[in-house]
Protein backbone atom coordinates (compact mmCIF):
# COMPACT_ATOMS: atom_id res chain seq x y z
CA UNK A 1 0.00 0.00 0.00
CA UNK A 2 1.29 3.80 -1.02
CA UNK A 3 0.55 6.85 -0.18
CA UNK A 4 -1.18 7.06 -2.86
CA UNK A 5 -3.47 4.23 -2.39
CA UNK A 6 -4.43 5.95 0.83
CA UNK A 7 -5.18 9.21 -0.86
CA UNK A 8 -7.53 7.07 -2.80
CA UNK A 9 -9.35 5.76 0.08
CA UNK A 10 -10.67 9.26 0.87
CA UNK A 11 -12.03 9.82 -2.75
CA UNK A 12 -14.29 6.74 -2.43
CA UNK A 13 -15.03 7.44 1.06
CA UNK A 14 -18.94 8.26 1.08
CA UNK A 15 -21.96 8.40 3.91
CA UNK A 16 -23.83 4.73 4.26
CA UNK A 17 -27.01 5.50 2.20
CA UNK A 18 -30.33 6.40 4.95
CA UNK A 19 -31.09 2.24 4.43
CA UNK A 20 -27.85 1.01 5.35
CA UNK A 21 -28.32 3.50 8.16
CA UNK A 22 -31.45 2.70 9.23
CA UNK A 23 -30.81 -0.58 10.24
CA UNK A 24 -28.15 0.53 12.85
CA UNK A 25 -28.65 0.18 16.55
CA UNK A 26 -26.49 2.65 17.93
CA UNK A 27 -24.10 5.59 16.67
CA UNK A 28 -21.03 5.47 18.07
CA UNK A 29 -19.17 9.92 18.25
CA UNK A 30 -15.53 10.00 18.47
CA UNK A 31 -14.67 12.88 20.52
CA UNK A 32 -12.21 15.68 18.99
CA UNK A 33 -9.39 17.69 20.26
CA UNK A 34 -11.95 20.61 21.38
CA UNK A 35 -13.24 19.51 25.25
CA UNK A 36 -16.24 22.09 24.63
CA UNK A 37 -18.91 21.56 22.01
CA UNK A 38 -17.15 23.38 18.75
CA UNK A 39 -15.18 23.05 16.16
CA UNK A 40 -14.80 19.43 14.63
CA UNK A 41 -16.32 18.24 18.27
CA UNK A 42 -18.96 19.87 17.34
CA UNK A 43 -19.57 18.80 13.87
CA UNK A 44 -19.33 14.78 15.01
CA UNK A 45 -21.50 15.24 17.61
CA UNK A 46 -24.52 17.18 15.91
CA UNK A 47 -23.90 15.15 13.00
CA UNK A 48 -24.20 12.01 15.47
CA UNK A 49 -27.03 13.23 17.49
CA UNK A 50 -28.79 13.94 14.05
CA UNK A 51 -28.79 10.38 13.10
CA UNK A 52 -29.09 8.95 16.32
CA UNK A 53 -32.45 11.20 17.03
CA UNK A 54 -33.82 10.17 13.11
CA UNK A 55 -35.20 7.24 14.80
CA UNK A 56 -35.73 6.42 18.46
CA UNK A 57 -34.34 2.80 18.33
CA UNK A 58 -30.83 3.97 18.18
CA UNK A 59 -28.32 4.40 21.08
CA UNK A 60 -26.06 7.43 21.03
CA UNK A 61 -22.75 6.40 22.49
CA UNK A 62 -19.94 9.71 23.32
CA UNK A 63 -16.24 8.48 23.44
CA UNK A 64 -14.91 11.43 25.49
CA UNK A 65 -12.38 12.12 28.14
CA UNK A 66 -13.54 13.03 31.30
CA UNK A 67 -13.60 16.51 30.27
CA UNK A 68 -15.39 16.22 26.75
CA UNK A 69 -17.93 14.45 28.66
CA UNK A 70 -18.54 16.76 31.06
CA UNK A 71 -18.84 19.60 28.42
CA UNK A 72 -21.07 17.78 26.31
CA UNK A 73 -23.33 16.75 29.80
CA UNK A 74 -24.03 20.42 30.18
CA UNK A 75 -24.95 20.28 26.52
CA UNK A 76 -27.11 17.91 26.58
CA UNK A 77 -29.14 19.22 29.51
CA UNK A 78 -29.62 22.21 27.34
CA UNK A 79 -30.39 21.83 23.77
CA UNK A 80 -31.10 17.86 23.95
CA UNK A 81 -32.11 16.56 27.57
CA UNK A 82 -34.54 14.00 25.46
CA UNK A 83 -31.59 12.19 24.17
CA UNK A 84 -29.85 9.76 25.93
CA UNK A 85 -25.72 9.21 25.44
CA UNK A 86 -23.88 6.49 27.06
CA UNK A 87 -20.53 7.88 28.18
CA UNK A 88 -17.93 4.19 28.19
CA UNK A 89 -14.86 6.22 29.22
CA UNK A 90 -13.76 8.78 31.54
CA UNK A 91 -10.11 9.20 31.24
CA UNK A 92 -8.04 12.46 31.47
CA UNK A 93 -6.24 12.28 28.01
CA UNK A 94 -7.45 10.05 25.00
CA UNK A 95 -6.53 8.95 22.10
CA UNK A 96 -8.21 7.12 18.81
CA UNK A 97 -6.46 4.14 19.44
CA UNK A 98 -7.76 4.05 23.32
CA UNK A 99 -11.29 5.37 22.13
CA UNK A 100 -11.69 2.63 19.91
CA UNK A 101 -9.92 -0.31 22.10
CA UNK A 102 -12.65 1.22 24.65
CA UNK A 103 -15.80 0.90 22.76
CA UNK A 104 -14.57 -2.68 22.42
CA UNK A 105 -15.21 -3.17 26.05
CA UNK A 106 -18.10 -1.50 26.08
CA UNK A 107 -19.55 -3.52 23.62
CA UNK A 108 -18.84 -6.41 25.22
CA UNK A 109 -21.28 -5.49 27.88
CA UNK A 110 -24.04 -3.67 25.45
CA UNK A 111 -24.45 -6.15 22.52
CA UNK A 112 -25.81 -3.63 19.31
CA UNK A 113 -25.91 -5.28 16.20
CA UNK A 114 -24.76 -2.80 13.64
CA UNK A 115 -23.29 0.57 14.81
CA UNK A 116 -22.18 3.83 12.66
CA UNK A 117 -19.19 5.54 13.73
CA UNK A 118 -19.28 8.90 13.32
CA UNK A 119 -15.73 11.48 12.67
CA UNK A 120 -14.97 13.93 10.98
CA UNK A 121 -13.73 12.00 6.81
CA UNK A 122 -10.10 13.18 7.11
CA UNK A 123 -10.28 11.02 10.74
CA UNK A 124 -12.22 7.85 9.03
CA UNK A 125 -9.77 5.34 7.38
CA UNK A 126 -7.49 5.47 10.44
CA UNK A 127 -10.70 4.45 12.54
CA UNK A 128 -11.56 2.18 10.36
CA UNK A 129 -7.98 0.47 10.99
CA UNK A 130 -8.38 0.38 14.74
CA UNK A 131 -11.75 -0.76 14.59
CA UNK A 132 -10.46 -3.86 12.26
CA UNK A 133 -7.85 -4.14 15.34
CA UNK A 134 -10.09 -4.19 18.42
CA UNK A 135 -13.32 -4.72 16.65
CA UNK A 136 -13.04 -6.84 14.02
CA UNK A 137 -16.36 -8.80 14.25
CA UNK A 138 -18.59 -6.06 14.95
CA UNK A 139 -21.16 -4.81 12.21
CA UNK A 140 -19.88 -1.15 11.33
CA UNK A 141 -20.55 1.68 8.90
CA UNK A 142 -18.73 4.58 9.15
CA UNK A 143 -20.05 8.31 8.24
CA UNK A 144 -17.64 10.94 7.33
CA UNK A 145 -18.73 14.41 8.44
CA UNK A 146 -17.38 17.52 6.72
CA UNK A 147 -16.54 18.47 3.44
CA UNK A 148 -13.11 16.99 2.53
CA UNK A 149 -12.18 20.01 0.11
CA UNK A 150 -11.30 21.56 3.70
CA UNK A 151 -9.99 18.95 4.97
CA UNK A 152 -6.75 18.42 2.69
CA UNK A 153 -4.00 19.28 4.92
CA UNK A 154 -5.82 16.97 8.01
CA UNK A 155 -5.74 14.06 5.37
CA UNK A 156 -2.44 14.10 4.78
CA UNK A 157 -1.31 14.21 8.43
CA UNK A 158 -3.88 11.52 8.80
CA UNK A 159 -2.38 9.67 5.27
CA UNK A 160 1.63 9.97 7.43
CA UNK A 161 -0.07 8.74 10.89
CA UNK A 162 -1.54 5.73 9.37
CA UNK A 163 1.90 4.94 7.97
CA UNK A 164 3.73 5.66 11.16
CA UNK A 165 1.48 3.67 13.13
CA UNK A 166 1.38 1.10 10.89
CA UNK A 167 4.73 1.16 10.54
CA UNK A 168 5.10 0.74 14.83
CA UNK A 169 2.44 -2.34 14.41
CA UNK A 170 -0.50 0.01 16.36
CA UNK A 171 -2.57 -0.58 13.60
CA UNK A 172 -2.52 -2.50 10.11
CA UNK A 173 -1.67 -0.50 7.06
CA UNK A 174 -4.24 -2.73 4.65
CA UNK A 175 -7.79 -2.89 5.30
CA UNK A 176 -9.80 -5.96 4.95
Amino acid sequence: MTRDDLRQEYIQLNPPSAADIATCDAVVVLSAEEVEVEGNNQERIMAGLDLATASPAKAFVYMGTKAHNEHLKVYMLQHRPEVTVYYPTDRLQDSTKTQVHSLSFFFKKHPFTKVLVVSNAYHIPRIMRYCQKYLPDMDLLFYPVGDMAFQKDLIEGEVEKIFLYASQGDLPLELI
